[in-house]
């Protein structure tokens, strides 16, 4: 599940450090780029009654790839994350992990478009992370889908649909919040499951001069026994 790390974002002022019960009310970018910026978060996995946990730590890098100047988020597990920023918005370049390598996105994945006004839409090129995770959970490990699933590609419609959210995370409460929310479709064809369809949404909330604070994506089948996968991130501490 190497992609689905889908996430992080940084620039950054200056992090204030308040108390949970204070409001952080932030000025600054919503991708923040000071070096070694980290953020802790705590992140779960729910297939139908399966619920597991872990912790997730990203520290912010400023690098090069290709021989251009990037930001990159390098995560606990080795994973690395690159992304640029230009006029149209902070988008991701490459994703490595250890199981499958160094990846290239496509010139327009863009988690961030602007301008930053409710209503601004895009989309991106994905795919559904969850369906053989949901598979394993479900199965206590026992079971995988064959090598012969075919899943086909899911275009995911972003928009922003909020500029201006207050949100409480485990790390604090935060005023000023963009909310982005995407959805998307596909179909996935294999010997374990036939042909189904998959149901996709995100809601990722990112706040001025910290970035993203929590971020959920539900994947939903019309499989019986994988009939919902969620998975859910949220700011626990930053520094």
């Amino acid at each position: 599940m190497s992609n689905h790390s889908l996430l992080g974002i940084l620039s950054c002022l200056t992090c204030l450090f308040l108390s949970a019960c204070q409001e952080k009310t932030l000025n600054g970018d919503l991708f923040p780029q000071t070096e070694n910026m980290t953020w802790h978060y705590n992140a779960s996995f729910r297939a139908g009654r399966v619920y597991s946990h872990h912790k997730m730590v990203i520290t912010n890098k400023n690098t090069e790839f290709e021989g251009e100047k990037v930001i990159s988020h390098q995560f606990h597990n080795g994973d690395i994350a690159y992304y640029g920023k230009n006029e149209n918005g902070v988008f991701r370049i490459a994703f490595y992990s250890s199981s499958d390598g160094l990846v290239k996105d496509p010139d327009d994945h863009f988690l961030i478009h602007f301008p930053l006004a409710a209503g601004t839409k895009w989309k991106i090129r994905s795919k559904p992370f969850f369906l053989e995770q949901s598979v394993r959970k479900i199965n206590s490990g026992q079971a995988s889908l064959s090598a012969d699933l075919k899943i086909n590609p899911l275009f995911m419609e972003y928009k922003i649909s909020a500029v201006n959210e207050k949100i409480t995370v485990s790390a604090g409460k935060y005023s000023h919040c963009v909310r982005i929310t995407g959805t998307g479709e596909t179909t996935a064809n294999g010997p374990e499951i036939g042909s189904t369809k998959i149901s996709v949404v995100q809601t990722d909330w990112y706040a001025p001069g910290v970035g993203l604070i929590k971020s959920e994506r539900q994947e939903v089948t019309d499989l019986d026994w994988a009939k919902s996968s969620t998975y859910t991130m949220e700011l626990d501490k930053i520094y």
